[in-house]
């Protein structure tokens, strides 16, 4: 995954998203002492190796705990295809807890592009959205600890109450968390209440929920089945296979009753009828492998300069995405700056998310690209 050599940098500003991470690729400031370097041959080692196995192409999607797959990733992965270049086989490596409904479609829309026969190489986790990025593949490779899960979406709305561990945020709310509660009012008034009842149980809902929030988080589970469809039917035939697709939509919205229950190689495999290929031997001990070296890079820490209203300021950055392949390898990082609380202990404020093309640690920048964005 050695660099290429270093295109020159876009100046072109990608809109902001509502999401943790946006799409502005620059390169980086000064390199810190954290030593990666035998970290990222080992991967690269092993990414090797596993190309090798698969006879494949792979790409590397890799998220610390707590980054979210949202639109941002979108034109790195492009460039990086691109880059790659058209597979008759290509495998992504996907490790992710999920993220905004709309994206994985585009992601998978992309890799076919790119790619003939898809394959998903599942280490562990790839919840939620990760889970439809990973059923838009030919074949899903799962092993023991690898876990798919529901793709019922989670949502925020402004119109929500707030959250009582954030209170200038909005709570988020399961799209089953509501529905469920609907079943059950009508369930009770099927045992006899009387309609003053139904409407002091209405009345109830609606002072903590606004009818406009519900009908937003109902046409979130709306559009997550359409994405369901819309990502198995770029292999599948909408008409042969309908009954497969719909059947797959139902599933995983509707059968699942907590969004983070785990689905196992086999239940992916034999309920839900995907095309998994189970692997206990020397290819999935290789992605183990390759995902613990790639989790012990989110270690990595340098110092960086910040640009806050007009001002540049020192700070530090960390990697919470790698998006690696063969022919080159991009991240996206958190930039944030530190400071001592009255306690004495440390606070840590996230300013914002870049992506970098190149290899860490990175070169100091060439050119200036202008004030950085700032991220919501």
């Amino acid at each position: 995954m050695a660099p290429n050599k270093r295109k020159k940098k876009r100046e072109a500003r990608i809109p902001k998203v509502e999401a943790e991470l946006i799409q502005e690729r620059v390169p980086a400031a000064e390199s810190s002492d954290f030593d990666i370097t035998s970290l990222r041959a080992q991967q690269r080692e092993l990414v090797d190796t596993i190309e090798g196995l698969r006879d494949s192409k792979l790409i590397v999607m890799v998220f610390k705990e707590g980054a979210s797959l949202v639109d941002g990733i979108c034109k790195p992965l492009y460039d990086q295809l691109r880059e790659l270049g058209k597979q008759d086989r290509l495998d992504l490596f996907l490790s992710s807890r999920g993220g905004r409904t709309e994206v994985p479609l585009k992601v998978v829309t992309l890799l076919r592009s790119f790619g003939t026969h898809i394959g998903a190489l599942v280490p562990y986790r790839a919840h939620s959205a990760a889970t439809h990025v990973a059923i838009g593949a030919n074949e899903i490779v799962m092993g023991d600890m690898s876990e798919l899960s529901s793709v019922d979406p989670r949502r925020s709305h402004p119109l929500l109450p707030p959250d009582p561990r954030d209170p200038d945020k909005a709570l988020m709310i399961s799209v089953q968390d509501l529905r469920h509660c609907m079943a059950f009012v009508k369930k009770e008034a099927e045992k006899g209440l009387t309609p003053e009842g139904m409407v002091g149980v209405y009345q109830a809902l609606f002072d903590k929920v606004h009818p406009l929030a519900v009908g937003a988080i109902e046409q979130s589970y709306d559009l997550s089945k359409q994405v369901t469809r819309k990502i198995l039917q770029t292999y599948m035939d909408p008409e042969n296979d309908k009954g497969k697709i719909e059947k797959l939509a139902d599933l995983l919205s509707d059968h699942y009753k907590s969004h983070v229950l785990q689905i196992g190689w086999r239940e992916a495999k034999e309920f839900l009828g995907l095309n998994v290929t189970y692997d206990n031997g020397e290819l999935y001990e290789l992605m183990i492998r390759l995902l613990e070296l790639y989790e012990e890079t989110f270690q990595a820490e340098r110092a960086a300069d910040i640009q806050i209203g007009g001002q540049r300021s020192r700070g530090f950055a960390r990697p919470v995405v790698w998006l690696d392949t063969s022919a080159q390898t991009c991240w996206c990082e958190e930039l944030l700056q530190k400071e001592t609380t009255r306690e004495g202990g440390v606070r840590e404020n996230v300013i914002r998310h870049r992506w970098v093309e190149g290899d860490w640690p990175p070169q100091p920048p060439q050119e200036s690209l202008g004030d950085e964005g700032s991220q919501s």
